[in-house]
C-alpha cells in the first residue's frame, strides 16, 4: 500500500508515504527512493525521499545523493550532504571533503557534521588534515568540533597530534577538554610524549577538567 503511494497525485501523500516507508526500515525501495529525490515535483517529497535515503543507509544512493549535494537549492543540498554521511562510497567522500573545505558556510557545516556521522578512519584524517590545513580560521574550529564528536580513540589521538602545531592547539586543548576523562588512555599518551608542547598541552587538559 505504501509503495503504491509513492505514485499517488497528492505530493502529501507521497510524502508520508516515504516517512513511513523509512521508518520500516524498507530497504527494498530504495531505488524508488532515489528516484522521487532526483525527480519528484514537490520539493518536500524529494527532501523526505532524501531523509529516507540517509535513514535507511541505502549504499545505492551514494551517487544520486551525491549529485544532489550540488543541488543550487540548499533547501535540498543540506540534506542530501547530511545524508551523505551514512552511505558515501570513496566518490562521496571526496564530495563531502570538497564541501568541508569550501567557502560556502551551510554547506561546509554540513559536510564536516556527515563527517562525524561516519566516524571511520578515514573519515578522522581528512577531519585532521582539513583542520591542520586551514588552521586559524573558522573551518579548523569546525573541523576541530566534528572530530570532538566522533567517540573514538583515533579522534581523540588525532586531537592530541594537533597540540603540536601551534595555530592548532588552543583548539585541541579545548575539544580534549570537552571529550573529557573517557580519553584518558590518549592523554597518558600525551604525557610521555617526546614532545614538550605536547606534554604541555595534555598537562593543560587535565588541569582544565578538575576530575579527582
Amino acid at each position: 500500500a505504501l509503495r503504491a503511494a509513492l505514485r499517488d497525485t497528492d505530493f502529501w501523500v507521497r510524502y508520508h508515504a516515504v516517512r513511513s516507508l523509512a521508518r520500516l526500515g524498507a530497504q527494498d525501495v530504495a531505488l524508488e527512493l532515489c528516484d522521487l529525490a532526483q525527480n519528484d515535483s514537490a520539493t518536500p517529497v524529494r527532501i523526505a525521499a532524501v531523509d529516507a535515503l540517509g535513514e535507511l543507509r541505502a549504499s545505492e544512493a551514494a551517487p544520486h545523493l551525491a549529485q544532489l549535494a550540488y543541488h543550487v537549492d540548499a533547501e535540498l543540498a543540506l540534506p542530501a550532504i547530511t545524508a551523505l554521511g551514512s552511505v558515501a562510497d570513496a566518490d562521496g567522500q571526496r564530495t563531502l571533503m570538497k564541501f568541508a573545505a569550501g567557502s560556502e558556510p551551510r554547506r561546509r557545516a554540513a559536510a564536516l557534521q556527515s563527517l562525524a556521522q561516519r566516524a571511520d578512519a578515514n573519515a578522522i584524517a581528512e577531519l585532521s588534515g582539513l583542520a591542520l590545513a586551514q588552521s586559524g580560521t573558522p573551518t579548523m574550529d569546525q573541523a576541530v568540533a566534528a572530530l570532538t564528536q566522533i567517540r573514538d580513540e583515533r579522534a581523540y589521538v588525532a586531537l592530541l597530534e594537533l597540540t603540536r602545531h601551534p595555530a592548532c592547539r588552543a583548539a585541541a586543548v579545548t575539544a580534549l577538554t570537552q571529550v573529557g576523562i573517557i580519553a584518558e588512555s590518549t592523554l597518558a599518551r600525551g604525557l610521555c610524549d617526546p614532545a614538550e608542547d605536547v606534554r604541555h598541552a595534555t598537562v593543560e587538559v587535565l588541569a582544565r577538567m578538575k576530575h579527582s
